[in-house]
């Protein structure tokens, strides 16, 4: 192969590669003819899975080997497990390497580099193929093309190097230059987890069936530009920062007990020493719940909803936190956690902060693979309790936070549902925030608008419940001023045309409803100038007689009609009915004038009391005649039936009293032949049951023997009647046999 001369020209990974850009390289990587004797150190798993998405990644252990290629292509297909060379621990084994040794710490070198590339659209053999920077092997990964990659690739490329790489800045230096040249040789070529950048990850083979490549490639150092570590680290301001970052350590044992200790023991450990939280905390009141502040901060967690089978057959529902797994961005989530962490306690302490992380690993992400190690999470420590306070900035925008948080400890010693004493102080603030701003002297309708133009998010039912709560009158919207509505009304024109253009000045009124008031006042028929006119003309002969009290004049025809020229509609209808009234008020007291006090009689009533009797008509008496002929046939049935005796009583009692009632409605001759008759039949069914019972005269003293068969006998005899009957007789015949 023939080196090539390139120019990095993309963006890249990494503080440490800014500088990459500025850097030729002359690329010449090595064809061995004789490969297959090639050796290179790497470390392999001491067992394998069968299943990498339950494989548990925490108890692996490894031990070094020198392997040739092909020993390598093996172990991949037979699902074993790889990471680079590491100093081991003095108390462990020196031939085994556990997870918890897989530090930066601890690493001595690495002969290969690995590029992990998950949930891509583009093929492993267009990377495979490329130019320059040609994996030495590619093999797809366990969940390649499957549901858990939505059908997209996921593959690994494996770049072996001749010469050992002792340094970690170096090693993630190698790594940039790689990446970056693929992404500038393959287009939409992306890299969504870095993770093959740090030197103590560790990756799993494949399975038997997976697709393997290799190109016998082996590179050199040489092959990469010249590494200045000094020029890089000056050149990037964020490296600088890295390399400042000084922590206060006051609890070592905590320290060690973290890189070498499990998560599970280590918060059994030191539980009682720190605390863990993960949202602000809050100052309950006496009516057990706390209202949320602006800046209230808290963890999200997603929640799922499972079910299981108890032994007794039953169903049984419970919610979960959903765990973070794997290609979900842990380390970016856990890192956001420690930055919640610190912006709800500023002081908190490194030790503190570090025994969140690691109770949030243990509780809230999925770690089988160890990816979350001990020196990833004391890093994420190490730069969050670092940084300024006022440069953590955590955006609540997009967040859902409750108004309230109810206390359950408070639930828990009043004996009270969490979730119902939610929704009651839910209520209560709702009324409250309503109250607040709830004008009494407007309709529902009009508060809504008013509420929901003041950001409040309520529904017309709700202020309605909150008016009846509170004792609140409800005021309509169109509710109707009749005295402004009948000083509108035109008599004139017709009751349709009345309601438009009564709406058309801007009331609220129907038809229906406009009908309705006019009939309630009398006005539903029009009234002209002529009606009352030709009215006057039927009544000329009439006297109109004033009240005797009144010294008035009577009025002519001709002033009355003058009269009614001036009048309104409204007045005119109001006039006539005054003049009827004053009509029979004067006849009224012409007769009482003309009644002399000697003729005049005593008259005397007699007060006879009435009793109100409750009539029924033709048809009620046929429904209950009908009702009884059921009730009636239900009763002859039971005289056949196989029930027992308490149930056929009972049904005799409920028959009998639909009859009794049903038979109010009758004449009293016949509701009583009736009732008589059926009390006949209920007598005929008892009599059926009623047997003689004679007492026992004769007894002896009763053994074992005995009691058993008499027992027999009364349950033979339920079985048959229903209720226990014993004929005196049978009971001597058994007592005397035995």
């Amino acid at each position: 192969m023939q080196g090539v001369g390139e120019r990095f020209c993309c963006g890249l990974l990494s503080p440490l590669s800014c500088s990459l850009h500025n850097l030729q390289y002359n690329l010449n990587p090595q064809m061995y003819n004789d490969y297959e004797n090639y050796k290179f150190d790497l470390s392999v798993s001491t067992s394998n899975f069968t299943d990498k998405n339950t494989y548990d990644w925490q108890r692996i252990k490894y031990a070094e080997q020198t392997l040739s290629i092909q020993d390598f292509c093996n172990l991949v297909k037979q699902s074993y497990c790889f990471c680079n060379i590491f100093e081991h621990n003095t108390f462990h084994n020196a031939k085994w390497l556990y997870n918890t040794e897989k530090s930066t710490a601890n690493f001595k070198h690495a002969n290969v580099i690995i590029v992990d590339v998950d949930n891509t659209t583009i093929d492993y053999n267009k990377v495979f193929n490329v130019s320059a920077f040609r994996p030495t092997i590619l093999y797809t990964t366990p969940n390649n093309q499957s549901s858990k990659s939505n059908g997209l690739y996921r593959y690994r490329l494996v770049y072996i190097f001749d010469k050992p790489i002792t340094d970690t800045d170096y090693f993630s230096f190698l790594y940039d230059c790689i990446v970056s040249e693929l992404k500038r040789q393959i287009q939409d070529f992306v890299i969504t987890d870095n993770c093959g950048r740090i030197v103590t990850q560790q990756f799993a083979g494949s399975y038997n069936n997976c697709t393997l490549l290799c190109s016998n490639v082996i590179y050199s150092l040489s092959d990469f530009p010249v590494y200045h570590a000094q020029e890089i680290e000056n050149s990037n301001k964020v490296q600088k920062v890295k390399a400042k970052i000084t922590v206060t350590v006051t609890d070592n044992e905590f320290i060690e007990d973290v890189k070498t200790l499990s998560y599970f023991k280590i918060l059994n450990k030191y539980k009682n020493r720190y605390n863990y939280y993960d949202h602000t905390e809050l100052d309950f009141n006496n009516g057990g719940y706390a209202l949320v502040p602006d800046n209230y901060l808290s963890i999200y967690r997603k929640w799922y909803k499972a079910s299981f089978i108890k032994t007794n057959g039953d169903v049984k529902t419970f919610c979960a936190v959903q765990k973070t797994k794997d290609q979900e961005g842990r380390r970016k989530k856990l890192f956001l956690c420690a930055l919640i962490m610190r912006k709800i306690k500023p002081d908190v302490s490194f030790e503190n902060l570090l025994f969140n992380l690691v109770y949030e690993v243990e509780h809230y992400y999925s770690n089988a693979d160890g990816q979350l190690s001990p020196d990833i999470i004391i890093n994420i420590a190490q730069t969050v309790i670092s940084k300024d306070i006022s440069e953590i900035v955590i955006n609540t925008d997009n967040k859902r936070k409750p108004k309230f948080i109810v206390d359950k400890s408070y639930c828990y010693l009043n004996d009270i549902k969490p979730n119902v004493h939610k929704q009651t102080i839910k209520k209560q603030l709702s009324c409250e925030e309503i109250g607040s701003v709830y004008d009494c002297s407007i309709s529902p309708s009009e508060n809504l608008t008013l509420l929901k133009e003041l950001g409040f998010k309520v529904c017309l039912r709700r202020i309605y419940d909150f008016c009846n709560n509170c004792g609140i009158e409800v005021i309509k919207n169109n509710k109707i001023d009749r005295d402004k509505i009948l000083s509108i009304y035109d008599h004139n024109l017709s009751i349709k045309d009345n309601c438009n253009n009564i709406n058309g000045l801007g009331f609220k009124v129907s038809l229906i409803t406009l009908k309705r008031i006019i009939n309630e006042l009398g006005l539903n028929k029009k009234v002209s100038h002529f009606a009352f006119k030709n009215n006057i003309e039927k009544k000329k002969k009439s006297n109109i007689v004033l009240n005797a009290k009144t010294d008035t004049p009577e009025k002519t025809e001709e002033e009355l009609i003058n009269d009614v020229e001036i009048l309104s509609h409204l007045e005119l209808c109001k006039a006539i009915s005054d003049m009827e009234f004053e009509r029979h008020i004067s006849e009224m007291q012409t007769k009482y004038n003309n009644i002399k006090p000697n003729n005049m009689e005593k008259i005397k009533t007699e007060i006879i009391p009435i009793e109100e009797e409750e009539v029924y008509t033709d048809e009620d008496i046929e429904i209950s005649k009908n009702i009884i002929r059921s009730y009636h046939a239900n009763l002859l049935s039971l005289k056949t039936s196989d029930l027992s005796y308490n149930r056929i009583m009972a049904l005799c009692n409920d028959y009998m009293y639909y009859i009794n009632k049903n038979c109010e409605c009758l004449p009293k001759q016949e509701a009583e032949q009736t009732i008589k008759a059926c009390n006949a039949i209920v007598s005929n069914i008892k009599a059926k049951f009623d047997k003689p019972i004679e007492p026992i005269k004769y007894y002896r003293r009763n053994n074992e023997e005995t009691t058993r068969l008499l027992f027999e006998e009364i349950v033979k005899q339920q079985n048959i009647n229903g209720y226990a009957v014993l004929d005196s007789n049978i009971c001597r015949e058994i007592m005397y046999k035995h």
